[in-house]
């Protein structure tokens, strides 16, 4: 017997900060001025990153073995692929 809601595999390609709450995500391209910046905080094609939460206007995300904030705005340059959605 299944305990709780299981998890829904689904393969949708989006901008990171349109991800919703306990999504797990692929990074598929980062483009804009902040590129250098964010590979080198580990934002680079093919890591996966978990979205904890939205708070206002940032998000809340796991990535490698960290937890960071970005705005909204910047989580608009980097380009992911759904891979669970909760």
């Amino acid at each position: 017997m299944l305990v709780g809601s299981p998890l829904k595999i689904i393969r949708m390609i989006t901008q990171l900060c349109c991800a919703k709450d306990g999504n797990l995500c692929e990074i598929i391209s980062v483009t804009g001025s902040n590129r250098s910046r964010f590979a080198e905080l580990g934002f680079n094609k093919g890591v996966r990153v978990q979205v904890v939460s939205h708070i206002e206007d940032s998000l809340r995300l796991n990535i490698r073995d960290y937890c960071i904030a970005l705005r909204k705005e910047e989580a608009e340059d980097i380009t992911v692929k759904i891979i669970e959605s909760k």
